[in-house]
């Protein structure tokens, strides 16, 4: 019986893309998911497996008889979950690059007013636009001041403005003018 059902998932592994028909039949127990079929049955559907995971009650890992089929488990509906280590960065760049692009990304909507919500007045008159959510990220004192029960945290619709008691020279430096 064993050879039988290999030859059957070996067969409709050669045939995979006709297997696509499968998905009809994801939720229905069709593969014998064991490590080893002489000692142990255990059948599963598609939809009760994932690749390359830790068992729970429902989805279970597939077991090594399945293995050898993984393109016909794919057609069927079985699932890979991709995981990401900590450790990994997500892309080639540093952390610090990536954080250097998202502030240029905020600097350059802030010169361009894309998306401001905020000016803040210099000593000298000098009007600097900017991004709530970006200045109580980077200041406790902002945070406070948006989020807290201040007046600027009120204010819904429109920009908020507000006087500092600082140069332009010194805006600048802040804002990344």
């Amino acid at each position: 019986m064993i050879e039988d059902l290999k030859a059957t998932y070996s067969w409709l592994a050669d045939r995979e893309s006709e297997a696509e028909e499968l998905l009809d039949y994801n939720q229905d127990k069709l593969f014998l998911n064991v490590d080893n079929p002489a000692s142990e049955w255990r059948w599963d559907s598609a939809s009760e497996l994932l690749f390359d995971e830790k068992d729970t009650s429902n989805p279970r890992r597939v077991r090594e008889f399945l293995r050898n089929y993984s393109g016909l488990l794919r057609a069927a509906g079985v699932k890979k979950i991709n995981h990401v280590s900590p450790d990994e960065p997500l892309c080639e760049d540093s952390h610090e690059t990536h954080l250097t692009q998202i502030r240029n990304s905020f600097n350059g909507m802030r010169q361009a007013k894309q998306l401001t919500d905020v000016t803040l007045t210099a000593e000298d008159g000098t009007e600097f636009s900017a991004h709530r959510v970006f200045l109580a990220a980077q200041s406790s004192h902002f945070k406070d001041c948006f989020g807290g029960g201040w007046r600027e945290s009120r204010v819904s619709e429109g920009e908020v403005e507000i006087v500092v008691h600082y140069s332009r020279e010194c805006l600048e430096a802040v804002l990344g003018s």
